[in-house]
């Protein structure tokens, strides 16, 4: 049986909201009383407010294992994870961890800005348990992976957010921990930059290390982690496979955003900032009878009809509209076919035949002339689909990807 490397149980960490103290005299309560509008019952007139970050929370991660940790802002997963790499202590409960430990949770934990950036590599080595002859034998590999090469003799005070972030997930990176606490900070890194991140962490795993990985990139999760818990207001509500566990957070989140933001299925679309010689106007989400609407079930017919306008006679024009998701993952555009075009009025129907995963998605619109662009409307009009009974997965009630499998391959019999 695998060894358990890390075990928490029942952890739980209260904060205080509002002030440390309430007021402390006369002058004091009747100017906060004042500032509250005369009510004597506010919550925030008697001082503090006490608040769980985090409750309740177990789990256990064998060698090995890589799991994600997905929730909203504001769910607990750093908390969770300042509590497990020792930054903070819990307010109930115990967590365990055995074996050498990095941790990447904020951007430049451990550099001082007045530092260059070898001086800070050596800084930050040190404060995560490495030997000074470790650091020096590690550091040309480290400053390769960073990518500040240009800059290592440089204060860090002078650096952007993304040479900081790149030199300190580079040091941490190299520390060859057994265990690996990563939060959401590689956004902050260009897209090459967390490429690298990603490749460096699933090398991390293949070679047997344990690696616990925050991160509201579901896609990175899926691809990483074996395993996901998932945090909703400092408890853990949800353990499973990444793709069971992503798939019902973003279950949850289509069904939140349908409440908070009821999409319309016409939208008038803007006229652009600056004078051009074709314009969108109206951009209109229609089911398979030529209705507006804006919520679909999957396998349903839908289509999308964009109305633009043209003020000069052009060639090559092309229209288009493109389908993705809200995090900006593109799933299909379909373009027209160049042609001429004279001064007037057009319509574009657009039939994408896809049978879309349960979601949320967006439409982008833009218009070309020899390869000029005219117009261009991003996140122009939102839709959304829910889960059908007509395509079942008998082992999971979410499709794993944007599309859905209507049809099942046959197994055979060699």
């Amino acid at each position: 049986m695998s060894e358990t490397v890390i075990l928490a149980e029942n952890l739980g960490k209260r904060y205080q909201r509002g002030a440390a103290n309430g007021p402390t005299t006369l002058r004091d309560t009747i100017g906060r009383w004042l500032a509250l509008g005369g009510n004597t019952a506010h919550r925030h007139l008697g001082g503090a407010e006490m608040f769980w970050a985090l409750r309740n929370v177990s789990f256990e991660i064998k060698r090995g294992e890589v799991v994600g940790i997905i929730g909203a802002n504001g769910s607990g997963k750093s908390t969770l994870l300042k509590i497990l790499s020792r930054i903070t202590r819990p307010t109930e409960g115990m967590a365990r961890l055995h074996g050498r430990i990095a941790t990447l949770l904020e951007v430049g934990t451990g550099f001082h800005p007045q530092l260059t950036g070898r001086e800070n590599i050596f800084l930050n080595g040190a404060i995560i348990g490495m030997s000074r002859a470790e650091v020096a034998r590690k550091f040309d590999e480290i400053v390769a992976f960073s990518g500040v090469e240009e800059f290592i003799e440089t204060p860090v005070k002078h650096y952007s957010s993304g040479m900081y972030t790149r030199l300190a997930f580079a040091v941490s990176a190299h520390l060859d921990p057994e265990i690996m606490l990563v939060d959401e900070v590689l956004a902050v890194g260009d897209l090459a930059f967390q490429r690298r991140c990603m490749e460096r962490m699933a090398k991390a795993r293949d070679e047997g290390r344990t690696i616990l990985f925050v991160s509201h990139g579901l896609s990175s999760v899926n691809k990483l982690c074996s395993r996901a818990l998932l945090l909703e207001n400092g408890r853990c509500t949800m353990t499973g496979t990444s793709e069971e566990v992503t798939g019902e957070y973003a279950a949850q989140v289509t069904i939140t955003e349908e409440k908070l933001h009821e999409p319309e299925p016409v939208v008038e679309l803007p006229a652009p900032p600056e004078p051009s010689a074709a314009r969108g106007v109206r951009l209109s989400i229609l089911d398979g009878h030529g209705a507006p609407r804006c919520k679909f079930e999957v396998g349903e017919d839908w289509m999308v009809v964009l109305d633009f306008e043209v003020f000069d006679s052009l060639k090559d024009f092309v229209a288009g509209v493109g389908l993705a998701t809200p995090d900006g993952v593109a799933v299909s555009t379909l373009w027209s076919k160049p042609t001429a075009v004279a001064p007037g009025q057009y319509r574009l129907s657009a039939r994408f035949n896809l049978p879309l995963a349960g979601g949320a998605y967006s439409l982008h619109v833009g218009l070309t002339a020899s390869d000029a662009s005219l117009y261009f409307r991003g996140d122009a009009a939102m839709f959304y689909v829910s889960p059908s009974t007509r395509f079942v997965q008998p082992h999971r009630d979410h499709a794993a990807g944007l599309l859905y499998p209507v049809e099942a391959p046959e197994i055979l019999r060699m």
